[in-house]
């Protein structure tokens, strides 16, 4: 049975880099994402790279959405070796500005549905010797001010899968956890154009190829950028320290926070 790799976010940004990064090495790849228009065209390119396609529009987020991706998987295509959970919500700005669907929506899309796909994957790439790859962020790491529901849900998202690491290779499969830097991405547009702050963003594509040459490697972690090491380590060593920084920089990120125009 021929095995195939599902990319979670794969209509747009690190996560079509990382379908067109797969397509390269000639995959079949299952591009999941809510919007069908993407992810077809991103399909049409990876095909035209020579990877074999499925398209699954669905929006992780919604009420039963991870049990209809795991049947379609299973009927429209077969067993998984490699889950790649990239999307995520970025669920930017002040708490008091949250509703309650925006606060389930984030720890849905970032936390919950990770979980959910690997538990219900689990028996193919145990069977396959597979990967699970978590697209998560330094944000996981660091208290950023203004991100706070984001931060939140990529810190689980992080200690479920350090927790989860030792479970999964006693069985004989690998995971990799991807910390990408602030990537140009439709769900960072706005930040450096109209933040009033300089924003460095990272192209999609060079985060998309790191990710899938990590992988192909074995590795059990990426980080993409050094100063984002350098700012993980800081907390670690250093919080108090991390959090007078944090109070230095907090009127920055409430600027860049205001400026990006995608809560997806």
């Amino acid at each position: 049975m021929e095995s195939w790799v599902v990319v979670t976010g794969a209509g747009s940004g690190i996560g079509r880099e990382i379908v067109l990064a797969l397509a390269r090495e000639r995959r079949r790849i299952v591009l999941v994402g809510r919007r069908r228009e993407l992810l077809e065209q991103a399909a049409a390119d990876a095909q035209a790279l020579g990877a074999t396609c499925c398209v699954i529009d669905l929006d992780l987020g919604a009420q039963g959405a991870v049990a209809e991706l795991v049947g379609k998987v299973h009927e429209q295509c077969g067993r998984v070796s490699v889950l790649i959970n990239n999307a995520a919500v970025l669920a930017q700005g002040p708490v008091e500005t949250f509703e309650l669907a925006d606060i389930e929506r984030a720890v849905t899309v970032n936390l919950t549905a990770p979980l959910q796909l690997v538990r219900a994957f689990l028996p193919d790439l145990v069977a396959t010797s597979g990967t699970v790859v978590l697209v998560a962020s330094t944000a996981g790491w660091v208290p950023f001010p203004y991100t706070s529901l984001y931060v939140a849900t990529k810190a689980g998202l992080r200690m479920w899968g350090e927790a989860f690491r030792a479970e999964l290779e006693a069985q004989g499969a690998r995971l990799l956890i991807a910390y990408p830097p602030f990537t140009a991405t439709s769900m960072t547009s706005g930040i450096s154009d109209g933040a009033g702050v300089q924003v460095s963003l990272a192209p999609a594509d060079l985060v998309g190829r790191r990710i899938v040459k990590a992988l192909n490697a074995g590795k059990r972690e990426l980080w993409c950028s050094w100063t984002d090491w350098l700012l993980a380590s800081l907390e670690g060593v250093a919080p108090r320290l991390m959090q007078a920084l944090m109070r230095h920089q907090r009127k920055r990120f409430q600027r860049m926070m205001a400026a990006a125009d995608a809560k997806l």
